[in-house]
């Protein structure tokens, strides 16, 4: 019996570990989902991919923009830290899904996508700022 009790702890540390070390696949995340990653992740790198207009006229608090359609769009991109988390956001979530391959393809592990976008965001009634 306690030979059975070790290898089934053996098995679930080694299934445990197998799962924490693998990579992180981009999400997409609710709204609720997302404000709660927002809420309690440390070191999130919150980022609007609108263009500066759409950025100009709100935004979400903290968020930095790397516009998608600019030309150096992977330049800009390489600002980031690649170890902490990026969560991204778009109008409606076109563009950032796209970005989010963009930023799997460049090696970051932890990808988050509002989906919806800020109009999801905005209908809510959620803040933005201006």
């Amino acid at each position: 019996m306690i030979k059975s009790a070790k290898s089934l702890l053996i098995v679930g540390l080694v299934a445990l570990f197998a799962t924490s070390c693998s990579p992180k696949v981009a999400e997409k995340l609710s709204l609720e989902e997302y404000e709660m990653l927002m809420a309690n992740t440390k070191k999130l790198q919150l980022v609007d991919v609108r263009t500066p207009e759409e950025f100009q006229a709100g935004h979400i608090t903290d968020a930095v923009m790397i516009d998608f359609k600019s030309a150096d769009f992977r330049e800009q991109v390489k600002a980031l830290k690649k170890r902490k988390p990026v969560a991204v956001y778009c109008k409606s979530g076109n563009r950032s899904g796209q970005a989010f391959a963009i930023l799997q393809e460049m090696g970051f592990k932890k990808i988050y996508d509002l989906e919806g976008g800020i109009t999801a965001w905005q209908q809510a009634g959620k803040e933005v700022k201006k």
